[in-house]
């Protein structure tokens, strides 16, 4: 089951007291408490792991049959109920986690941490006050103390169970939890029961909940691991070697890390564990005083190595390191000594044992050493009262914050004693005011910050106001020419801590000083503005330099320089935009007169680039300088000028009437023709467009024809030379064509003629030279004549 834990720390029975306790983590996130006896820290809490150290599962079986034949490990919640304890075969606890002899085992326990062995265990029970090894002891045999009481916790757990199967020992009812030293360890071992390792027909597979709590331990006899049981009715312990697929609780050892000298310092004691000088031989190597790096008075000492013999009075082994300091027969002071200029929080421990089976005493005082060498005692450790009980080694250890002074670090060692992995560290005081400036008075407040940061720091000076968390502003207004001191103290609340100062130097503040920039005009060109001031003062200026609008400018002295940040206002008068009267579209060619040099707004300015009547062109309007205004633009648009299409007339009869020629052209252009219309001669007419179009003139010539007065060709040469090859009356407009030889027979004719006789006759056979008379119809009437053939 899981159950609650509850403890607290005592004294263990006049054997030492608990050094420690607290809580770890497991794999799996889980939290555990444990707890400390003497040079170990045990969980006090059943594993609760679902995967080993590297996170390789664990497998989860509820199956009986498949649980009894496991060779690997496996966990399980007894009864299968989650309500209750994770119970492990011991291949779990092994960390057998496959069957290949080649697989090294995973790790059980938490990194740290391990699962106990026999010696572990004597261990934890010697520290409880058991005189000899409980497995010294027969199989399943009970130890005839207290010790099953002692370790055992949750009382309302413990009892005759009607529901368990049969099994377990004779003994009283309700014996274990009755004795008086009943949950005195901390330990709160619970009766969790146990699984089953092979079917049984007279017990069920999960067994003894309530009665009995059983746990792991790693060390095997013949492949078979140890378990060790408590009882109900019983007040002792017993062990066992059962087979390895018994379902158990398992717990978590470690060797004990000395919590109580936790100091950033470190052990600052000189030959803290003894281990200097080396001692050649095993066995007694008797020293005199004092030891290296240590002062006091007492008995002659013996340094023991470790695993020295036991004729050599002290324990087997020491605590930590290679030796450890032995004294028989007489008491023994020894100190070394410090010296501590702030309040500072000190810690020390030492571990202490008896020799001989003999009872002894060990304490740790500090103590305070006075101008005149006497010494006052301000912090002890708990005082040990150790009894005969061999190879148990005892923690002595306390806290306390030393004002400034020297002090000594005390042992006190009873007869026949020992004493081993002396330890004095302490956290210095860590005080750290910062570093601030140079200032200038008139820079403004700043925050001084104190290491520590917290409500236990306070500031003081010229010009500090401390703001009750490490924190304080300081102004340095007026303090100009003048070196602040402030200081920050900080103590905790045990007193630990330390007060420093520091100087803040603070310089009067000059002022830049600039020439004035005039306004200007939006867009206008701003050269940089002076990173040097009139009296010496560099710096930079922001924002960037703005010619649109007006604008304030901050000039910032670069670092190191006590100066004041001045400013500069630079006005921008906005620019005017120049208006002017369109100037309406025009036809190409048009004539334009000057773009007027002054807008409608009365800017003054000229146009670019030159007039241009021949095509559409963007004109820009640049202001003359020293006026607030914008450039401007106005397009003129050139139509270009369109050819009016006319129907050609053809020629005409001299004499004949002409109607009046259109006034309005193929293509929509409206205008006149000149000159009047003659029909007595060819004439050249033009026509004019009428105004507001964008055409040019357009000119027709009308041929008129004089029958009487038109030349026609006399003859033809039809020889070749290709000159005068035939008779060409194209320009005539002919409508029939006879030709007769002299003797008046027709020899050829032709309709719409042009120029197709070259002296053939009708059947085109060539005429002989010689004249031909012609008759020609024309529009304009007939015409006869004669032709020679010449070849």
């Amino acid at each position: 089951m899981r159950y609650p834990i509850f403890f607290i720390l005592l004294p263990l029975f006049g054997y030492g007291q608990l050094a420690s306790s607290g809580n770890a983590t497991d794999q799996n996130g889980n939290s555990f408490e444990w707890i400390n006896y003497g040079s170990q820290d045990w969980s006090i809490e059943n594993a609760e792991i679902v995967t080993y150290r590297d996170g390789t599962p664990i497998p989860e079986v509820t199956d009986d049959d498949e649980w009894f034949r496991l060779t690997t490990g496996a966990w399980c919640y007894y009864d299968n109920d989650p309500s209750n304890s994770r119970l492990y075969n011991a291949y779990a606890i092994i960390g057998k986690h496959d069957d290949d002899p080649n697989t090294p085992n995973k790790e059980f326990a938490p990194e740290g941490w391990r699962v106990p062995t026999n010696e572990d265990w004597d261990h934890l029970l010697s520290s409880i006050g058991m005189q000899y090894s409980l497995f010294s002891l027969p199989q399943g045999q009970m130890s005839d103390g207290n010790e099953g009481s002692k370790l055992s916790g949750s009382e309302n757990l413990w009892f005759n169970n009607p529901n368990n199967c049969d099994g377990g020992q004779n003994g009283i009812d309700g014996a274990l939890i009755d004795n008086s030293e009943f949950n005195t360890s901390g330990f709160n071992w619970t009766p969790d029961g146990c699984r089953s390792g092979a079917w049984s027909a007279h017990n069920p597979s999960f067994c003894l909940i309530n009665e009995w709590g059983r746990l792991w331990s790693i060390t095997s006899e013949n492949s078979y691991y140890y378990r060790l049981a408590v009882t109900h009715n019983l007040t002792g312990l017993s062990k066992s070697v059962g087979i390895n697929t018994y379902g158990l609780s398992a717990r978590f050892v470690r060797d004990a890390v000395t919590e109580n000298c936790s100091g950033t310092s470190g052990n600052q004691l000189i030959n803290g564990s003894f281990e200097f000088p080396i001692q050649p031989n095993i066995g007694n190597n008797f020293l005199t005083w004092p030891i290296d790096g240590w002062d006091g008075f007492g008995a002659i000492p013996n340094i023991v190595k470790t695993n020295g013999f036991i004729s050599t009075g002290g324990p087997n082994n020491a605590h930590q390191g290679v030796q450890y300091l032995d004294v028989v027969g007489s008491s023994a002071d020894f100190f070394q000594q410090f010296n501590f200029q702030c309040n500072t929080q000190v810690f020390f421990s030492g571990y202490f044992s008896v020799r001989d089976n003999r009872t002894s005493t060990g304490r740790i005082d500090l103590l305070r050493v006075n101008s005149n060498n006497t010494t006052t005692l301000v912090a002890s450790s708990n005082q040990l009262n150790m009894p005969s009980t061999p190879n148990i080694w005892y923690l002595a250890s306390g806290t306390t914050v030393l004002i400034p002074g020297t002090y000594r670090f005390n042992i006190t060692m009873g007869e026949d004693s020992n004493f081993d992995d002396a330890c004095f560290s302490f956290n210095y005081p860590i005080i750290n005011t910062g570093s601030y400036g140079p200032l200038c008075e008139n820079s403004g407040n700043i925050t001084l910050t104190g290491t520590p940061t917290d409500s236990f720091g306070t500031w003081s000076g010229t010009g500090v106001v401390d703001n009750g968390n490490g924190t304080a502003v300081f102004n340095p207004s007026g303090l100009g020419g003048t070196i602040a001191q402030v200081s920050y103290s900080h103590f905790n609340a045990t007193g630990f801590g330390c007060t420093q100062s520091t100087d803040i130097i603070v310089n009067s503040s000059i002022t830049p000083i600039f020439t004035q920039v005039s306004s200007i005009c939006s867009g206008a060109l701003l050269s940089t503005l002076p990173m040097t001031s009139s009296n010496g003062i560099t710096g930079t200026w922001s924002p960037a330099l703005n010619n649109t609008d007006t604008t304030t400018y901050t000039f910032t002295p670069d670092a190191g320089q006590c100066a004041t940040t001045e400013t500069m206002t630079i006005t921008v008068t906005p620019n005017v935009t120049p208006t002017f009267i369109p100037v309406p579209d025009i036809c190409s060619g048009a004539t334009l007169s000057a773009l007027p040099t002054t807008s409608n707004n009365g800017i003054i300015g000229t146009w670019s680039p030159a007039l241009n009547n021949s095509v559409t062109s963007t004109y820009t309007f640049t202001p003359d300088a020293g006026q607030c205004a914008t450039t401007e633009t106005m397009t003129i648009t050139v139509n270009p000028n369109i050819s009016p299409t006319f129907t050609q007339i053809g020629p005409i009869c001299s004499g004949a009437t002409l109607a009046a020629l259109p006034t309005t052209s193929s293509d929509g252009i409206t205008g006149t023709w000149s000159p009047e219309l003659n029909n007595n001669i060819t004439t050249t007419y033009t026509f004019t467009p009428d105004s507001n179009q964008c055409a040019s003139n357009f000119e027709m010539i009308i041929d008129v024809f004089d029958i009487n007065t038109y030349p026609i060709p006399k003859g033809i040469s039809p020889n070749g030379d290709g000159k005068n090859e035939n008779w060409d009356l194209i320009s005539l407009d002919v409508i029939t064509l006879k030709l007769y030889n002299r003797y008046g027979q027709l020899v050829y004719e032709k309709e719409n003629y042009t120029n197709e006789w070259f002296g053939q006759n009708k059947t085109s056979q060539s005429l002989p030279d010689g004249t031909y008379f012609y008759v020609l119809h024309l529009e304009c009437g007939t015409k006869t004549g004669w032709v020679y053939i010449n070849k």
